[in-house]
């Protein structure tokens, strides 16, 4: 139903039957390609690519393909897929480019020919070489204690390379404190850089009526006090 099978969903459905299939698909080129999942005599998790109808690539910003084991954009065409969306002619430019479309996942090509989505592309955050995965710094943030809900994004200004983040705080706790173990937790749990800036507290985190973070938005909002701040300032 359109989720990443996770490994421990696998090992569920391969004790009850003998062949499991992953399929990846979008509901503008159908179903275009399968991971087929087994276990090995190790009992290790093993998927094994297979070519459906479709033709299948990860590429880097320029359009050249990646090899084996480095990320970039899924792209795919076959003889049947739409062209474009109804009256909605941005959306359409974004996601369909040269008789490609790209669902904006992230992947790379790992053992066996399998295709490992990484994440979305409005999911990842990059610092040049670097690639963080925004939900996974979401999780680190609402697990910490005394935070109720949060999300990161990169900061909006051109020349800083941080990510900030809006959260919302559980009733009664000391903030400073909060806020402190947030930053340890990121650099225990990453192991990066500590790109995370400035951490904003807000009443409710912005999200779609699917409950997915709208982080774009998030960043508006940042630009807009910043700009708001500056005319206060009179600069």
């Amino acid at each position: 139903s359109g989720a990443k099978l996770e490994v421990e969903t696998a090992y569920k459905l391969l004790g009850y039957f003998d062949n499991v299939v992953d399929i990846y698909g979008a509901s503008e080129t159908n179903k275009t390609f399968a991971n087929l999942v087994s276990v090995d005599q190790n009992g290790t998790l093993v998927r094994t690519g297979k070519k459906l109808d479709s033709e299948v690539e990860i590429v880097d910003r320029d359009g050249h393909l990646c090899p084996a084991g480095k990320t970039g954009a899924v792209r795919v065409r076959n003889g049947y897929m739409v062209d474009g969306y109804v009256n909605a002619p941005d959306a359409t430019a974004k996601s369909f480019i040269d008789g490609w479309f790209y669902p904006g996942d992230v992947a790379l090509w790992g053992p066996n020919g399998a295709l490992e989505v990484i994440g979305r592309n409005d999911e990842i955050i990059s610092f040049g070489g670097i690639k963080i995965d925004a939900e996974l710094i979401d999780l680190i943030i609402t697990g910490t204690d005394g935070v109720k809900d949060a999300i990161c994004f990169k900061s909006p200004k051109a020349d800083v390379a941080e990510i900030l983040a809006f959260i919302v705080f559980e009733d009664g706790i000391d903030r400073n404190s909060c806020i402190a173990k947030v930053r340890e937790n990121y650099q225990q749990h990453t192991g990066l850089p500590c790109f995370l800036g400035r951490l904003h507290e807000v009443d409710e985190v912005p999200r779609n009526e699917n409950g997915r973070p709208m982080r774009m938005l998030c960043q508006q909002m940042v630009l807009a006090r910043s700009q708001k701040l500056r005319k206060v300032e009179g600069v």
